[in-house]
């Protein structure tokens, strides 16, 4: 029994890993953005970005945790050295995302605290350091995640809660289920993909089982479930906030399209709003800046011993130096457009030569991959190809 509930427990911490990883400041500030631009035609934004995320993360989880062995590692023995230079990109992918995510630890000090961003910025991810240091050996990383990723869903729900029954469900789903979809639509699909699971994000939880050794065909239907699982709280929680914003804005609430998410937070929570809010931006920038850190560090750590033997202060400078970016630059458009594009197309390459591994006995051994995995996983790498040229020729 005590092994099948430690079994559990590092299954569940790929999952809020992952969930963790993509539910960020970034994601909390585009949702309440794009609700306000398209209202009820989000909703099918949404899902569809679900769709595509579930086909992508099923076959990167089975298929890494099968040949039990992380993306780059797998990449290298399809082109030589080639998923080296991936874990490069998906290093500075991992800094140009905390720096973002160390911005958002800034807002949430600030809107707590009422003091500069950039201050704010630097005190809490301090503090953060200093209680890391002290207990690392104590508080495991599932533990700290999932009370973290807690907070976050509890706070979205209450505010849910709260605009529940202003939500115009009836048009939602019409608008859902009849789409009405134009270039717009599309570029915000190719957006929400990138910034949902593009980049680190899509492997955080399969390196997190091969990590804690959930590896082989033994776990193949639990790794799967636990796949859908991540993407279904990533997926609920963005319906969650969307339905929030989208239930004040058609209850004729007054949102200031420069402050939308405080505006909304102190019409739900009254007095209270600004707390509520820095609380959930404090909790969704720490979880992402950890995840980052973690899985940057899954994908560096083999390629020397050095590294792999001091990774612990290699990964506490990479976060360093995402603030110190941020203390000069500050969270500038560029940022924004790199990290997006740096993502958009880790994704691809990487799901491209998974696949390819999945056919490869000297890399999966005996395993055969299920047929309607492998055509769902070809339609979902099809789709985020197309959605990463439209996003960079946006973009650029």
């Amino acid at each position: 029994m005590n092994e099948r509930r430690l079994e559990r427990n590092k299954i569940f911490s790929a999952v809020f890993l992952m969930a963790s990883a993509s539910i960020g400041p970034l994601f909390l500030m585009s949702t309440a953005d794009l609700t306000i631009q398209f209202y009820e035609r989000l909703a099918f934004v949404i899902i569809i970005t679900g769709i595509i995320e579930l086909g992508i993360q099923m076959n990167i989880w089975r298929i890494l945790t099968v040949a039990k062995t992380p993306a780059h590692l797998v990449i290298n023995k399809i082109i030589p050295n080639f998923g080296t230079f991936m874990s490069v990109v998906v290093l500075l992918g991992g800094i140009a995302f905390n720096i973002i995510n160390i911005s958002g630890l800034g807002i949430g000090i600030s809107l707590l605290f009422n003091v500069d961003i950039k201050l704010g910025a630097s005190i809490g991810l301090m503090i953060a350091i200093l209680f890391y240091l002290l207990n690392r050996n104590r508080i495991t990383l599932e533990t700290f995640i999932g009370v973290m990723l807690s907070f976050i869903i509890a706070i979205i729900l209450l505010a849910y809660a709260f605009t529940a029954t202003d939500v115009p469900y009836d048009v939602t789903l019409a608008k859902t289920v009849l789409p009405m979809i134009d270039y717009d639509i599309v570029t915000t699909i190719a957006m929400m993909v990138a910034l949902s699971i593009g980049g680190y994000i899509s492997f955080a939880g399969a390196h997190r089982l091969i990590d804690v050794e959930i590896t082989g065909e033994k776990y193949k239907t639990a790794v799967t479930r636990s796949a859908v699982y991540s993407v279904i709280i990533v997926t609920v929680t963005r319906l969650l906030l969307f339905f929030t914003i989208l239930g004040l804005s058609r209850s004729n609430v007054i949102l200031f399209k420069d402050n939308l998410l405080e505006s909304a937070f102190s019409e739900v929570f009254g007095g209270l709003g600004s707390y509520a809010l820095g609380i959930l931006f404090i909790c969704a920038s720490l979880t992402s800046i950890v995840s980052v850190a973690y899985t940057t560090g899954t994908f560096i750590k083999s390629v020397n011993d050095i590294i792999k033997k001091y990774i612990d202060v290699v990964l506490l400078m990479l976060v360093l130096t995402s603030w110190f970016i941020f203390l000069l630059k500050g969270e500038e458009v560029v940022l924004l457009q790199i990290t997006t594009i740096l993502n958009g197309l880790i994704l691809p390459v990487i799901l491209g030569g998974i696949l390819h591994a999945s056919r490869r006995s000297d890399i999966v051994g005996h395993y055969r991959h299920p047929l309607w995995l492998s055509i769902y996983g070809v339609l979902s790498l099809a789709v985020s190809f197309i959605l990463v040229f439209i996003l960079i020729y946006e973009l650029l």
